[in-house]
């Protein structure tokens, strides 16, 4: 799983991709991740003064990359009319999180709201569209807060931070 990282095939495929900024995840960080998913949603906790203290430092450098980013993509004529990006580690995206389910369902309902207002029923096709859309635009995030918010939330980053930390002479996250 790790040989599919994006670290593994960015570099050669960079000209056919997104634009990307990488913004390292350290061993450390990784534990936290683990750490923060096991106090919010096995103990069902909120953070500690420790673990909140390193939300915020990586929320700051969250902001910074996303900064960037944007930045980035305005250099290069990318025609980027938002303040979005996409978030996520080296493997995946948090789109499990809870807090995402409830914010799915309710993107999907405007989307069917919107077909509905044209008088017809909607067909299989316009369905698919409209959770489609609605799951891009779920994970349009603006700062660091939202996507850590996402990430520690999340079983699926929860597990491979998990697979990073166990295998120390591979690990290499984003």
């Amino acid at each position: 799983v790790l040989d599919c990282n994006i670290e593994c095939w960015y570099e050669p495929l960079k000209d056919i991709t997104f634009t990307t900024t990488f913004i390292p995840i350290t061993v450390e960080d990784a534990k936290w991740f683990i750490d923060a998913y096991d106090t919010l949603e096995k103990q069902k906790k909120p953070l500690n003064k420790s673990q909140q203290q390193h939300f915020d430092d990586m929320a700051r450098q969250i902001d910074a990359g996303i900064k960037s980013a944007l930045t980035t993509a305005k250099h290069l004529n990318l025609n980027v009319a938002t303040d979005y990006v996409f978030v996520k580690t080296s493997s995946r995206s948090a789109k499990d999180a809870p807090v995402t389910q409830q914010k799915l369902e309710y993107l999907f309902l405007q989307e069917m709201h919107e077909i509905e207002a044209t008088g017809s029923a909607p067909t299989e096709n316009q369905m698919i569209l409209a959770l489609l859309r609605a799951g891009g635009e779920l994970m349009k995030l603006s700062n660091g807060e939202q996507a850590l918010k996402l990430f520690m939330h999340s079983e699926r980053i929860m597990q491979d931070m998990m697979l990073a930390t166990s295998h120390a002479d591979r690990f290499k996250e984003n």
